[in-house]
């Protein structure tokens, strides 16, 4: 029997359970699977995440000064979470925004960096300087973020956050969810049910769902409402290096470009009417294998889709291992943002982005005993641990923030009035 259990034992169901385990007086519990040994499809495994993963990009600007005040929250603990769970997983690398000059985000991160008085350097020139290993256009505009930001390791975090939950007595249950439902009698100290793929089941006074992409392809919300939110596929490339050549780029920050690029950049990624793309990529990161990778991913490059709706749909995104062109153009591109860096192989990897309409997360109670906190947007990694608090002052009814306010996370329906 639980105060509260936490569905997707993932990067914000992680911090949740962290946040929750401080209140000694509450019996907090987390579900969620240990990440597969390998991605095929004819595992019976159908639970993938996003955060199996090393690189994820970390900083305070955004244009949306709502993602911009929960990210700078979360950054400020990144050390803390060290401390306590004796776990490295933030490199503070800093983080450099180009853009062309008809680009209205540099206009909106210079705002932000006012309103929240975020120092930036941006004297193009000295910057450019600074990074002459990364070739990019003559005339574009550069903005670099040297403090509170950077990268962050998705798997390391999630540790993290799981080690000091664990400690504080949170108990963490390796498996998977598959239906949540009010018990009969609703009155009753536990009014909540889970069942697991092992058929075990649970009770709970509250549950918080946050499973991610699964939240609308599993029976977890007790309710005919359906959330609305599109899953968003993606691919990103991983670029391996040499050693030497990881040597050379130890100065590196995080990187964001929008705008025209030069000539070819584009080829083989979606672009807008004008010609006009963007990227991030990450410094060189030792994977798991000893071996380093550049990180890229496309901003507007996404694998439009409407086909993910079903765990099997999700599991055949995971699953797919083909070598694709937009795969080969990222390398393509990292080898002409870095040409003093010499592209050893490419790998494809996948995600699964949950898109809301508002391009904010949803954090709400979808009935008195269910919480939901979901909808990353492809923002939510480096912001998580505010969202795993901010879902936990939520179920607990202590929600009280000048700054953010449970009307900027509503969630809705499709079709609902």
């Amino acid at each position: 029997m639980f105060d509260i259990l936490i569905v997707g034992a993932g990067m914000i169901g992680s911090a949740a359970a962290r946040h929750a385990s401080m209140n000694p007086k509450l019996k907090v519990g987390l579900i969620g699977p240990e990440e597969p040994q390998s991605r095929d499809i004819e595992d019976d495994r159908d639970v993938f995440a996003a955060h199996y993963d090393e690189g994820r990009v970390t900083h305070q600007l955004d244009p949306d000064v709502v993602w911009s005040i929960m990210a700078r929250r979360s950054i400020e603990r990144y050390r803390e979470i060290e401390r306590l769970s004796g776990l490295k997983f933030y490199d503070e690398r800093g983080s450099l925004w180009v853009a062309s000059n008809n680009e209205k985000i540099i206009d909106l991160l210079q705002q932000c960096a006012t309103s929240q008085g975020i120092h930036c350097n941006t004297d193009t020139e000295m910057l450019r300087q600074k990074f002459s290993f990364i070739d990019l256009p003559p005339h574009d505009k550069w903005i670099f973020e040297s403090s509170n930001a950077g990268a962050i390791s998705a798997r390391g975090l999630v540790r993290a956050q799981q080690t000091v939950a664990r400690r504080n007595g949170c108990q963490i249950i390796r498996d998977v969810v598959n239906k949540v439902t009010r018990c009969p009698d609703k009155a009753g100290e536990y009014p909540m049910r889970i069942v697991t793929d092992s058929g075990t089941e649970y009770f709970a006074k509250k549950v918080l769902l946050a499973p991610g992409a699964f939240t609308v392809s599993r029976d977890l919300i007790d309710t005919n409402l359906k959330l609305d939110v599109k899953l968003t596929p993606i691919i990103v490339t991983l670029a391996e290096i040499g050693e030497q050549d990881a040597e050379m780029l130890q100065t590196m920050p995080t990187v964001f470009y929008s705008g025209g690029g030069r000539s070819g950049w584009w080829d083989n990624i979606p672009s807008d009417s004008r010609g006009h793309s963007g990227f991030y990529m990450l410094p060189p990161i030792r994977y798991p294998d000893g071996k380093f990778y550049v990180k890229i991913g496309t901003i507007r490059g996404y694998i439009q889709s409407e086909g993910l709706q079903t765990s099997a749909d999700l599991k055949a995104w995971y699953c797919q291992k083909s070598h694709t062109d937009h795969t080969t153009a990222l390398g393509r591109l990292i080898q002409s943002l870095l040409p003093g860096v010499t592209v050893k192989s490419t790998h494809r990897d996948s995600c699964v982005i949950v898109q809301t309409p508002t391009s904010r997360p949803y954090i709400g109670m979808v009935h008195s005993s269910l919480g939901l906190v979901t909808g990353g947007n492809g923002l939510a990694a480096k912001s998580s641990d505010e969202l795993g608090r901010l879902a936990i002052t939520m179920i607990e009814d202590a929600w009280e923030d000048e700054k953010l306010t449970t009307d900027m996370f509503r969630i809705q329906y499709k079709n609902h009035e």
